[in-house]
Formats: structure tokens, sequence, C-alpha cells
């Protein structure tokens, strides 16, 4: 049973919201940062993480001990392939997983084998043809330097 009459105008109106609502829900979507390549190496001091993005993204690093792992949050974000598989050999890493948190949030985790010290910082694209890159420094963290008093 209705309590308005049926009309036009009010079949019109219910298109016009449920069309504002899908359009609404899916703007996260369309303006999620997109990872489009994960690059590691590992050199004699440093093993780096390097994720190419489509946009410049927000970002959490930190560890997580027991076991120990750096675990990389990034808002509104998706692979947009599987991870690559990378031989960890020479480096703290021993494997990497992907998620998805809340529907919406991107997080890598880095199993590594001990204590590690990370730097991480966000490079500008230089030219038009080049992605924003999120960079991941990992250094042991028995070879890393003590910190300042």
């Amino acid at each position: 049973m209705y309590i308005f009459a049926k009309s036009g105008y009010r079949d019109a109106t219910m298109k016009k919201i449920v069309a504002l609502l899908l359009v609404m829900i899916s703007m996260p979507v369309l303006a999620s940062v997109k990872v489009s390549e994960v690059r590691y190496t590992v050199a004699p001091d440093t093993s780096r993480l390097v994720l190419d993005l489509s946009s410049s993204p927000s970002y959490k690093v930190f560890t997580l001990p027991n076991p120990t792992r750096v675990v990389i949050d990034l808002d509104n974000a998706r692979l947009r392939s599987a991870l690559p598989n990378v031989n960890f050999s020479g480096s703290p890493v021993q494997a990497v997983r992907s998620g998805i948190r809340h529907g919406r949030d991107l997080r890598l985790v880095l199993e590594v084998s001990g204590k590690v010290a990370i730097k991480s910082f966000v490079l500008q694209p230089a030219s038009s043809n080049q992605a924003y890159r999120l960079v991941v420094d990992l250094q042991d963290g028995a070879a890393a330097p003590a910190a300042a008093p």
C-alpha cells in the first residue's frame, strides 16, 4: 500500500536518487590508487621495495613483532595484477603477501627474518610518462646505524 499516490514525478525522483547513490558508492573505486608495478632490489647495505602508483598515495609503513613483519597500508588502493615472484635471497625479506582491508585499502605485508630499520618516501613523477613511486628501504636491524641521542 502506498502512502502517496503513484506518479511519474515520484518514480523519476526515485530513479535520480538511486543513480546518485550508485555514483557515490562507485567513487572510491574510480578514485583509487592503482599499483601498476612492484619491484624489489637487494644491495649490500639496503633492500628496496618500489611500488609504481597511478597517483600520490596516502600510506603508513610500520613494523609488527612475533613474527617480525613490515606492513605497508595504502589508503584506497588496488593492485593491478598479482604480486610478482621475487627472489629475496640475501635480504631480510622472506616473503610478501597482500590483502584488502576495510573493503578499499591495500595492505602489503613483508615477512622479515629479524629486526629491520625502515625508511619510506614518495617520488613524484619526473615526466608525464612516469608514475608516482612509493619507496620503502629496509636495513637489517643489526647493521642499522644507531639513532642520535
